[in-house]
């Protein structure tokens, strides 16, 4: 019964998540209708610094809204490279507690593994010091797997709320992240990994490769931008509120009000 009732868990958030991936690759599809825009992209993607405008228009893709059919025009350029700025100021705030677990988790592992190479002189047991070394690498990857998702979603949160500071609102973030699903965001950052590395494999064509590469990397993150971004909306949704009575008027009644009571 519990193996039936986690199948259909299962086949829930894949009929969920596809409908979403189906809605995205429209959406991403209709860029190739705006020729121009597309090759305004794939210039500033290959420049240095200028790159962050690119980086800000899938911004604004996230937060786009959920009726909308295509991606939004390309313009305001400067607004786009402030947003792409933040994506890069957060992505560098969020790396810094990982850089902290790395160091603290290797100085530790690096120390036992120079230890183990002192012990191999003498007739003492090693096992232990491996087991350690293997128990806090496995640690520093958990955490930094946790930090990357949060990092992640804390960004799609920093558009769709337009406030810089939700990108680190851990107790927001976690919420969201269970609100959507963290097999479904498992799933797409799976997803979004296998058509990274198909796409990259163009790369590998001689000549005009890096070409190809770089517009279906352009497609790619149109699709993955809005598909999180659906995501987002359909966790966070919130339910319909109240019609409201028109100003000058008065309330309607719920109910019909009782009869008058009749002459004795």
């Amino acid at each position: 019964m519990i193996l039936y009732t986690r199948l259909i868990n299962l086949l829930k958030i894949t009929m969920s998540i596809s409908e979403i991936f189906s809605k995205a690759a429209d959406y991403a599809k209709a860029i190739l209708s705006r020729f121009g825009d597309l090759i305004i992209l794939l210039v500033v993607s290959i420049i240095p610094i200028i790159n962050l405008i690119a980086i800000g228009y899938y911004g604004r893709i996230i937060k786009d809204s959920s009726d909308s059919q295509a991606p939004p025009r390309l313009n305001g350029f400067w607004a786009l490279f402030v947003d792409g700025l933040k994506v890069l100021v957060a992505g560098l705030i969020w790396s810094i507690p990982v850089i902290i677990i790395f160091l603290l988790t290797f100085i530790p592992v690096f120390s036992m593994m120079r230890w183990e190479h002192m012990m191999t002189y003498m007739t003492q047991p090693t096992a232990l010091l491996r087991f350690a070394s293997f128990i806090l690498l496995l640690l520093m990857f958990v955490i930094a797997f946790a930090v990357f998702i949060l990092a992640g979603i804390g960004i799609v949160h920093m558009f769709k709320t337009g406030s810089f500071g939700k990108a680190f609102a851990v107790g927001e973030l976690i919420n969201i992240v269970g609100k959507i699903g963290l097999l479904r965001y498992l799933f797409w950052i799976i997803v979004a990994a296998i058509l990274g590395t198909i796409v990259g494999v163009f790369n590998m064509i001689p000549v005009i490769g890096w070409i190809i590469s770089d517009l279906l990397g352009i497609i790619l993150l149109i699709f993955l931008a809005r598909s999180i971004g659906l995501m987002y909306d359909m966790a966070t949704m919130r339910p319909a509120t109240q019609t409201q009575q028109p100003a000058g008027q008065p309330p309607t009644p719920t109910s019909s009000p009782p009869p008058p009571p009749s002459p004795p």
